[in-house]
């Protein structure tokens, strides 16, 4: 016991070989045996405490890589969205300018009717995942403030909400 146990500086170095593997926790517990249980159970109460700490900070290290990977996988997530609404986006608006043939920024229900029975534009906008059954309807839906016509802004938002 005075090889591990003989001063606080061994007593330290025990625990500490202990606790690493430079020395059998077992062979130790076996030298406390000569002063009694209670040191015995002292000392098994160390291992069990200082096992279940290094284990819970390899568990939290572990987790925290983790939480910090589905993190940046969010990240990512959201630029790809916001990306393809940019570019869903300009593509709608190529779209709008098409369909406005007097180039005044606005389409009214006769202009959009005829663009919209030229079959390039009903595909294309079929592309874009917007199907094209009744145009008047669309152009209602389109038309939020009813002023009898589209601006870009009407025209956009809502093809995106139409688009989901």
């Amino acid at each position: 016991a005075c090889m591990y146990w003989g001063s606080i500086f061994w007593a330290m170095l025990s625990l500490y070989e202990a606790m690493t593997g430079g020395i059998s926790w077992g062979e130790l517990l076996d030298s406390l045996e000569s002063v009694g249980w209670f040191y015995m159970c002292l000392f098994i109460l160390y291992i069990t405490l200082a096992i279940f700490v290094v284990c819970n900070i390899i568990t939290g290290i572990f987790v925290e890589s983790a939480m910090q990977a589905a993190k940046q996988d969010y990240e990512s997530l959201m630029h790809e969205e916001t990306l393809k609404k940019m570019e869903c986006t300009k593509k709608i608006k190529g779209v709008f300018h098409k369909l406005d043939a007097d180039s005044d920024g606005h389409i009214s229900l006769p202009e959009f009717e005829v663009a919209i029975s030229n079959e390039t534009l009903l595909t294309y906008l079929g592309v874009l995942g917007l199907e094209v059954n009744d145009a008047r309807l669309l152009f209602c839906f389109l038309d939020r403030q009813r002023f009898g016509s589209i601006d870009i802004d009407d025209f956009v938002d809502g093809c995106l909400k139409l688009r989901g």
